[in-house]
């Protein structure tokens, strides 16, 4: 196979993997608890010549507020053959009175190179997130209400179930802190092979971010998300369209 056309799909696989962090987005308060339902969920994904499955499941952890989130990635044509591997991103966390509070995150490229894999440990007593990316590492200061780049969707969908218009937060990304700010555009009927929805489309920017994304989210499905596009210097980059739900 060309080398050059197997690095150039490495580097979109990869782009894909980071895609799927943000196309899954103000603190829960306890009765939160109530409405965090487990579901599975399935999506399509395209990047250029990459394109791929995305599942995710939110199951209940060792007690009834304790979650975890799983999102993996599996690639299809080239990708399959150059990646075969399964890279996954995983976070667990708690409903407390504060709010979401993330206990670990977790990104394993599914090669045995660390160079690629990461990890955030929170720690809510001292208020710290110790980050571990490759051979980087870092302790940021944390406030209540901070969150990892998959529970911020877990407090997205509840704020938009709550009514939050324009719902922002503070999101650890790899060794940074980052805004992350919905910001609403319209209603809109979507097309999904999951079926058609009327959806409310939101513009997520993040700080320090060139690239946007917008999020097609569906009050019939709890707010899930059920079509993202990541746009970069007005190009679009990154799809992905919901395939099937359990749960919601």
């Amino acid at each position: 196979m060309n080398a050059t056309l197997t690095k150039r799909t490495r580097r979109q696989t990869r782009a894909l993997l980071a895609a799927v962090a943000l196309g899954l987005g103000s603190a829960s308060n306890a009765g939160d608890a109530e409405r965090v339902q487990p579901f599975s969920v399935k999506y399509e994904i395209a990047r250029s010549l990459a394109k791929g499955e995305v599942e995710q499941t939110l199951r209940q952890g060792a007690d009834s507020n304790e979650f975890i989130y799983d999102s993996r990635l599996r690639g299809k044509g080239i990708v399959a053959v150059v990646f075969p591997q399964t890279p996954t991103q995983t976070s667990r966390f708690r409903l407390t009175e504060q709010g979401i509070q993330p206990i670990e995150f977790t990104l394993d490229d599914g090669t045995r190179r660390a160079e690629h894999d990461g990890a955030i440990a929170f720690d809510w007593k001292t208020k710290k997130a110790q980050t571990h990316y490759g051979s980087k590492a870092a302790e940021l200061d944390i406030e209540v209400g901070t969150l990892d780049p998959l529970t911020v969707y877990v407090a997205v969908m509840q704020d938009l179930g709550r009514g939050v218009d324009s719902p922002h937060y503070t999101v650890v990304e790899r060794s940074d802190l980052r805004r992350y700010a919905f910001h609403r555009q319209a209603e809109e009927e979507v097309d999904t092979p999951a079926g058609t929805f009327t959806t409310v489309k939101y513009r997520l920017e993040r700080s320090r971010s060139k690239s946007i994304t917008y999020n097609w989210f569906a009050p019939e499905l709890n707010f899930l998300p059920v079509r993202v596009e990541q746009w970069r210097n007005g190009k679009l980059k990154t799809t992905m369209q919901l395939t099937s739900v359990e749960g919601l």
